[in-house]
């Protein structure tokens, strides 16, 4: 399909990934060309998302899903969530949320979302949120990965911002040359 996408977007979207230093692979999931009504679209993985946050100075970074019968409390952005490992998601029960904490400088900075407000981030912002491939559906996702990048696209808009780390929802680097 991407042979049959305007050839001046497939090059803008190798450009961006090359821009950002990302491979396109699905073994990687750092990136991707995706086509979309007759033009490529470079999206961003989750493992992209990963691999700017460590460029940008991250010194660690950690996402989870929230089950209705886990121990959760977040007081002032501490997060306190307590699993019991030898329970299977089903046993811990359906998923509620998502959060992502990350360490800069020494310091935590954390996003928490509900399921409420992270499908309708999908809804609103997803091209492919209601067709029958999306990974949006838990069936294609059973880990709920983009419900952990979707805390994370959120908890970039809370880092400090150079000129590896991207941007709001676009994701671009801001500048680069520093």
């Amino acid at each position: 399909a991407l042979l049959e996408c305007e050839p001046m977007t497939v090059v803008n979207s190798f450009m961006t990934m090359a821009q950002l230093g990302l491979m396109p692979s699905d073994v990687s999931g750092e990136a991707y060309v995706l086509p979309y009504k007759g033009k490529a679209q470079f999206q961003l993985g989750y493992q992209g998302l990963i691999t700017l946050f460590y460029r940008s100075g991250v010194q660690s970074i950690r996402t989870e899903i929230v089950r209705e019968h886990d121990i959760f409390s977040c007081k002032n952005g501490v997060i306190n969530h307590e699993i019991d490992i030898f329970k299977s998601n089903e046993e811990r029960g359906k998923p509620v949320g998502a959060y992502a904490i990350g360490l800069i400088n020494g310091n935590e900075i954390s996003k928490v979302m509900n399921k409420t407000d992270i499908m309708e981030m999908g809804k609103n912002f997803s091209k492919s949120f209601n067709t029958e491939f999306t990974p949006w559906k838990e069936k294609n996702d059973p880990e709920l990965w983009m419900w952990k990048k979707t805390v994370l696209k959120q908890l970039g808009k809370l880092m400090p911002k150079n000129e590896t780390i991207f941007n709001g929802d676009d994701f671009f680097i801001l500048s680069l040359c520093s």
